[in-house]
């Protein structure tokens, strides 16, 4: 054992400084671009891990003995740079593990892209999380989460496989996506709890979630969705001067008249089964409605031209947002925002879409009643927006700035992630740890800083988001 006085302890103090300065330079990338700071720390995997293990190893020796601490407080200047706590011996990288086996608990996550048609060239809110701006293809989602269709990463590890070898960390039954959307996503609606595990068990190949999947959607920049049927008298006064159209919904139109909830699924049924109404009621829709002709101009004769008119529009302003429960229908028409769901991808299309139309199914999920859209504008309180739904997530905006300096998150439940939607801002961790992220990046915490709390400092929009069991 090394005592606290003579030449020993100089020498071992002198390889625990340069070791620990060595340490900080390597971990200092993950302040870098995701990409560029990702790479480095993949470059440098071997000499992260040995350098952790040399300190760690030193530190157990010392501190038995009480005399020399191997992690003192950070150096003055080095704020921007994250500082970790050494990992338990028993977490320290082995042959086989899947990752660096760190023991910290703020981890930088990048995200996965989605390619899809409808979203936006770079730059976008997208392209922007991704940090790239290269090639031609739309850029759609970013997902942070574990779902297996495109987990997010801890350097080039899934953060799926990160979880499962490292269980205390929990695992997040969430899904953050940023969206940048062109033009119209398909109409679809996600099946509850119920329907999802029937629908997952007679196609997964369809349906590749055996769970429900309520969503809440935010405003970053303007965004127009379509949301709920509209009232049966604005339908009807739609209808009334629209021949074409009352024909292709059929003669159960009038019994809509009388039963709206009743009338408007058999409207639809007809609707579905006669595509030869199609092109002539859409041609005298989209003449004297706005939300058809501008979705028109995208699909055609496609028959979501048609139920696009009879669902309810609204476009979102910054900030604002809606929570869409299971069954109901809805299209995002354009914009970019965040979006919080449970970790599932089942979508039950009827329109504008070149995926799988199951009417049929969609039919039987939905209800025909105008309930109004479930806005969600929560008012500041100090530096936070706390985003209220009924959903298994709770989602908190944090701004920073010459008026909030400075904010305490309390503990949540289990996983979170901390994603800089702009700005700079130091995350703390009650443990010392700390780690400075900006527009665009992302920490995984775990299940223990869930319990423990945070503290976030500087200037910048961030938001928090996290399981509520």
């Amino acid at each position: 054992m090394v005592t606290s006085t003579g030449v020993a302890e100089n020498s071992l103090v002198q390889v625990v400084t340069q070791a620990r300065r060595d340490l900080l330079q390597v971990l200092s990338f993950v302040s870098l671009s995701p990409n560029d700071g990702l790479h480095a720390m993949e470059q440098n995997k071997e000499l992260y891990q040995s350098l952790y293990g040399l300190v760690a190893d030193i530190k157990e020796s010392l501190d038995d003995d009480g005399t020399v601490s191997a992690f003192p407080n950070a150096p003055s200047g080095s704020r921007n740079k994250p500082h970790f706590q050494p990992p338990h011996a028993s977490n320290r990288p082995s042959v086989g593990q899947p990752t660096i086996a760190l023991d910290l608990l703020l981890h930088p996550v990048h995200p996965a892209v989605q390619h899809y048609p409808w979203g936006r060239q770079a730059p976008c809110l997208v392209s922007t999380m991704a940090g790239s701006a290269d090639g031609t293809e739309p850029w759609a989602e970013a997902w942070y989460g574990i779902h297996p269709k495109a987990p997010s990463t801890v350097a080039t590890v899934p953060l799926s496989d990160f979880t499962a070898a490292h269980p205390s960390l929990g695992r997040p039954t969430f899904l953050l996506k940023a969206l940048s959307i062109a033009k119209p996503l398909s109409i679809q609606a996600h099946p509850d709890q119920e329907l999802a595990a029937t629908l997952h068990a007679r196609r997964p190949d369809i349906y590749p979630d055996a769970s429900h999947k309520p969503e809440l959607m935010i405003a970053v920049k303007p965004t127009g969705l379509l949301c709920g049927f509209k009232t049966s008298a604005e339908i009807v006064a739609l209808m009334d001067s629209l021949p074409a159209v009352r024909a292709a919904l059929g003669a159960c139109f009038a019994e809509y008249r009388q039963n709206p909830e009743v009338g408007l699924k058999q409207c639809l049924a007809h609707l579905f089964d006669h595509p030869e109404t199609h092109e002539a009621a859409i041609a005298e829709l989209v003449a004297v409605d706005g939300v058809a002709a501008f979705v028109h101009g995208f699909f055609g004769t496609d028959v979501g031209v048609i139920v696009a008119a009879l669902l309810e529009h609204r476009t979102l302003q910054p900030g604002e947002a809606v929570f869409i429960p299971a069954n109901e229908l809805h299209c995002y028409l354009s914009g970019e925002g965040i979006e919080v769901m449970v970790s599932s991808d089942n979508v039950v299309r009827c329109g504008l879409t070149g995926k799988l139309i199951d009417t049929d199914t969609l039919l039987g999920m939905i209800t025909g009643k105008h309930t109004g859209m479930a806005m969600v504008i929560p008012p500041p309180e100090g530096p936070f927006r706390s985003y209220k739904c009924l959903a298994p997530f709770q989602v908190l905006r944090v701004t920073l700035d010459d008026e909030f300096k400075e904010a305490a998150v309390g503990p949540t439940a289990g996983p979170l992630f901390i994603l800089c939607l702009s700005g700079n801002v130091l995350v703390a961790t009650p443990t010392g740890q700390s780690v400075a992220i900006q527009t665009s990046q992302c920490l995984f915490a775990g299940h223990e800083l869930g319990l423990s709390g945070l503290t976030l400092s500087g200037a910048g929009d961030v938001f928090i988001v996290a399981g509520t069991q």
